[in-house]
């Protein structure tokens, strides 16, 4: 069963296990960098609860999942209808002011990821801001037949190095029992911006 497989067929449970699962620090910390009524991207939006906070603070969410179930949760609660897909299919260009990929990318093998975050930053505008979060940790880790892919800050550096500035790379205690299994129970957080290439 791959993760989009999983996640059908537990959306509703996934739903209540992870009702407290982002920390509205980090949220805070993404929304600080951004004008007010920003276009941003929700990558890998789950039942919709990151995209439905900032729609009640005021910014224009495009939000998307490649779990069919988890888009039939999310409509119930979003303004505009979340779209299905995969990050592997996201073709956007210049069109976001911020790019949130919450414990969603930590799906993607390490042999896709640099194509998805080529994929984000083209979807952002100049200057724009991504945020991304990891469990903390090295190699890969399958529960509940969804697979796991840790990053530590040196493995995490290299997929960002011509693509984003670096604003900050911090970890945060992982407080949820859910992701007991994570080695050191830390999530790797990172805040960056796009900016041109010669400026890297």
């Amino acid at each position: 069963m791959s993760s989009i497989a999983y996640y059908n067929k537990n959306a509703q449970l996934y739903s209540e296990r992870t009702v407290n699962g982002c920390r509205l620090e980090f949220r805070e910390r993404f929304l600080a960098q951004l004008k007010p009524e920003a276009q941003i991207l929700d990558v890998g939006c789950g039942v919709g609860r990151e995209a439905r906070f900032f729609e009640e603070h005021g910014h224009d969410v495009t939000a998307f999942d490649g779990s069919e179930e988890m888009i039939k949760l999310a409509s119930q609660i979003l303004k505009k209808p979340p779209l299905l897909m995969r990050f592997q299919d996201i073709n956007f260009s210049e069109e976001f002011d911020g790019i949130w990929a919450a414990a969603s990318l930590i799906h993607v093998p390490p042999h896709e990821l640099k194509d998805v975050v080529t994929r984000i930053r083209r979807a952002l505008k100049p200057e724009g801001i991504f945020f991304a979060n990891f469990k903390h940790g090295e190699g890969e880790y399958t529960q509940e037949e969804r697979t796991f892919y840790y990053m530590t800050e040196m493995s995490l550096r290299p997929y960002l190095a011509d693509q984003f500035k670096i604003i900050d790379i911090w970890t945060a205690e992982n407080r949820s029992s859910h992701f007991a299994h994570s080695p050191d129970k830390l999530w790797l957080n990172v805040l960056g911006k796009k900016v041109s290439r010669e400026s890297l």
